[in-house]
């Protein structure tokens, strides 16, 4: 088990991390989400020893990663953000000069790694001539060499396709049994792929932690219905004020002919979508669609980062 304690961090008169603490199971994969500048790759520096944090304890198996570096470092594989390579290499070459490097030379492990990472066909290859996905692949083949139970990846897909990103998350997701990997990102749909927690970073501080149920769930108390109606927006609002739980009434749209489209924000959606529905019939109006509207990281992620 990772655990992160008390970090702080300041650069100057930026604090970069304020105090942030958590844990990351083996076998779980957490996604370090947050916007540019959060605090992510400062907190995944500190982790790797690639940064030492102002205060602060970092400890895998309850063996302090500073005290006993040479030991924990050997069950951390790393890909940084910007995936530093030597790019007058070929892709064999670096490999192997790397796991010589870790002192974790195995043919037969290597041999492993490069056909799960798809780079059997680029070995010889010079890693200049390489594209970005296949740069990234040799990056992550890098992190895995030694069989480290822990992997930090910062930001692994920046930069890719849409299918160069499924394929290095599949990629990500396959290496999870048995380790603790932890990938940072600001892009909502990557997280909830293939990560089983969430911590959410903002200014240095964690303001969400937990699964992608749990995060909804606990942080979003208001609901979204949706109607479509024929009702005046003047008159509907006057007449929905009357529901306490009603928050707000916004019209999104014209849809057919007579019929808007509005979102009315509430605390509760099944009570209060009755009583819209009462509303409507009452007052004669007609109507075409009421639903609620699903919500999840992407509401909650702006919800706590605006």
């Amino acid at each position: 088990m990772l655990k992160v304690k008390n970090l702080s961090k300041t650069y100057g008169d930026v604090k970069a991390l304020d105090d942030v603490s958590f844990t990351v199971k083996e076998g779980e994969i957490t996604g370090f989400l947050g916007p540019n500048g959060a605090g992510k790759t400062t907190a995944l520096r500190s982790i790797t020893n690639y940064l030492t944090p102002d205060e602060g304890e970092i400890t895998f198996d309850d063996k302090d990663i500073e005290l006993h570096y040479k030991e924990v470092i050997k069950e951390i594989g790393y890909l940084p953000e910007d995936n530093p390579l030597y790019k007058n290499m070929r892709v064999d070459e670096y490999l192997i000069f790397n796991a010589k490097i870790k002192s974790a030379y195995d043919i037969e492990e290597l041999k492993d790694i490069t056909k799960k990472c798809g780079l059997d066909e680029v070995l010889t290859k010079e890693i200049e001539k390489l594209s970005k996905g296949y740069k990234q692949r040799v990056g992550l083949a890098k992190a895995l060499i030694g069989n480290p139970k822990v992997l930090i990846l910062d930001e692994p897909t920046e930069g890719l396709d849409p299918n160069q990103k499924e394929a290095i998350l599949k990629l990500i997701k396959s290496y999870s049994k048995g380790r603790t990997i932890i990938f940072s990102s600001h892009v909502l749909s990557e997280v909830t792929q293939i990560a089983d927690k969430v911590i959410i970073i903002h200014r240095g501080n964690i303001i969400a932690e937990g699964s992608k149920e749990q995060l909804v769930r606990k942080h979003l108390r208001n609901a979204i219905i949706q109607i479509s109606t024929d009702a005046p927006r003047t008159e509907l609002a006057k007449e929905l004020s009357n529901i306490k739980t009603i928050v707000n009434i916004e019209k999104v749209s014209t849809g057919q002919k007579k019929f808007q489209d509005f979102e009315i924000t509430c605390a509760e959606d099944e009570k209060t979508a009755l009583e819209i529905f009462k509303t409507i019939v009452a007052n004669k109006w007609q109507l075409s669609q009421l639903h609620t509207k699903s919500q999840g990281l992407e509401e909650l992620f702006k919800e706590l980062t605006k």
